[in-house]
């Protein structure tokens, strides 16, 4: 079932209301490079500063940074090693909370089937996005940016800005304990 756009944006709505007081949740940050290429490192030092700012306010309980690289052959010896068993197991994972999503959710992967005559080899590769967030409540899977909700996208800038939106009662501040 297709979701309208008031009903995506109440979706989204739904997604950051654990930013409230009390939940504040765990980001996994998950990059290509810890070198982007040009055109990317301004973003991704942005999203990395931001998400550390929230940490220290409190507003994000952890924030977790993995390097994934820019794609994983899941039949190869690489894919195989332990980095590699990791990278597929979140990719499974994040699989499995779009399964879950109560609408079509499509996640920022690539899968290819790569052939070449030339060289007589064809594989399956999983390109992997320059910069992912899974944003966890406790150890449940809430939230996988940037993402595709019936045909409406949802980034990582649209989440630090629902963090950076919350009011000061929201966040604790001003408040006696």
């Amino acid at each position: 079932m297709k979701r309208s756009s008031n009903q995506s944006n109440e979706w989204w709505e739904e997604k950051t209301g654990m930013l409230q007081a009390g939940h504040s949740p765990r980001v996994k940050v998950f990059l290509r490079s810890l070198a982007p290429p040009m055109g990317t490192c301004q973003q991704q030092d942005g999203v990395l500063e931001q998400l550390q700012s929230f940490e220290r306010q409190g507003l994000l309980d952890a924030v977790d940074v993995t390097v994934w690289g820019k794609s994983i052959c899941p039949d190869s010896s690489a894919a195989q090693t332990s980095p590699g068993q990791r990278i597929l197991e979140y990719v499974d994972e994040f699989t499995a909370w779009s399964a879950r999503v109560e609408s079509t959710a499509e996640l920022p992967f690539d899968e290819k089937h790569v052939s070449s005559s030339i060289l007589d080899e064809q594989y399956q590769r999983i390109d992997l996005p320059q910069v992912c967030l899974g944003v966890y409540s406790g150890d449940q899977l809430e939230l996988v940016l940037p993402c595709e909700i019936d045909g409406e996208w949802f980034g990582v800038g649209e989440f630090l800005a629902a963090i950076a939106r919350q009011n000061p009662v929201e966040r604790g501040i001003g408040t006696s304990a």
